[in-house]
């Protein structure tokens, strides 16, 4: 909040504010408080009286502050279609400092928002790339793109009531049930590496068919933790790696690829192996019929603390009775 006061001394509130962006030929309230807030479809020209438009419009045309009785309307530097709005409980009388201090303001602010901006495009790139690849699975296999549609809604469900009851606080945050979602979607991609011929296979594979399969999850971990390697920090693609190589690991070992236990498997790959088993078991594939989903669920029950983590299993169970009530 930019906090001015007026030349005799008293402070300037400002209760109406927002900041607007001009798209095409409307202007758009990004956020708002007071009259601005919560504007259907964000229309500002809603909320605005012809002069004030007017006010606006031409501030954005000469991109300079524009200051009138109890209203100040601001050009964010840098930004040529971002505008501040300000209307103050009284007449607005600014000094030359109190003017120095806004342009200050608005420079600092401004860079705020570049760098919000380019955290966005960071974010939108990674997305793409893991839209790709997940194409590039579902192309192998048909029925891969409905079936990590279902698990994406499933773990991002699953990830939202974790962060409800305050399970595994450390990890499940509001970034993690963000990232859970698209990261989900890749991992079975590691089975662009596997024959069609087993992939595909109408009947039972063989114990040497089966090991070729499990390479999945090394193939799949390796492809994401490369591309992840090249973006600093924790982000969806760091995240898409771990669900990829570990989502077949068990709670209490045995696993694979490398029969990790309980805490060594990373929570999201601990819901991914919850909602996978689940959705793989009452799905049609090549080589069965769709179980019953009071089978499927006798499966979660009986695998907790083998199989998979508690937690987990009756964070989701909880999703699936309140659904059936």
């Amino acid at each position: 909040l930019l906090l001015l006061k007026s030349q005799k001394g008293k402070e300037l509130v400002s209760k109406n504010s927002c900041i607007i962006k001009k798209e095409e030929n409307n202007f758009l309230l990004q956020t708002g408080q007071g009259i601005y807030a919560n504007v259907p479809n964000h229309k500002f020209s809603d909320v605005a009286t012809p002069e004030l438009l007017e006010s606006v419009t031409q501030c954005l045309d000469k991109h300079e502050n524009h200051y009138d009785k109890n209203l100040l309307i601001t050009c964010l530097p840098g930004c040529k279609d971002i505008i501040i709005l300000l209307h103050f409980d009284e007449e607005v009388e600014l000094c030359d400092w109190n003017k120095k201090l806004i342009n200050v303001y608005l420079s600092k602010v401004s860079a705020a928002y570049k760098n919000l901006l380019l955290f966005e495009k960071n974010n939108k790139t990674q997305e793409a790339a893991i839209l790709s690849l997940a194409k590039l699975a579902e192309y192998k296999d048909n029925e891969t793109g409905d079936h990590i549609k279902r698990v994406e809604k499933m773990a991002i469900a699953v990830a939202k009531r974790l962060f409800e009851k305050g399970a595994f606080k450390d990890i499940v945050n509001e970034t993690f049930v963000k990232h859970i979602g698209i990261a989900s979607i890749l991992h079975d991609v590691g089975k662009v590496g596997i024959s069609d011929r087993i992939l595909l296979k109408p009947s039972k594979l063989t114990d040497e068919e089966y090991e070729l399969v499990k390479m999945h999850t090394i193939i799949g971990g390796a492809i994401l933790a490369d591309a992840s390697e090249m973006i600093s920090g924790k982000n969806y693609l760091s995240m898409a790696a771990e669900i990829a190589e570990c989502h077949h690991e068990q709670f209490a070992g045995g696993g694979y690829p490398h029969s990790l236990k309980q805490d060594s498997i990373p929570v999201s790959a601990r819901i991914i192996a919850v909602v996978d088993v689940y959705d793989a078991l009452t799905s049609k594939r090549p080589y069965k019929e769709p179980w019953p989903i009071e089978k499927a669920i006798a499966i979660l029950e009986d695998s907790k603390g083998t199989q998979f983590d508690p937690v987990v299993v009756d964070a989701f169970l909880e999703l699936l009775r309140e659904k059936s009530e």
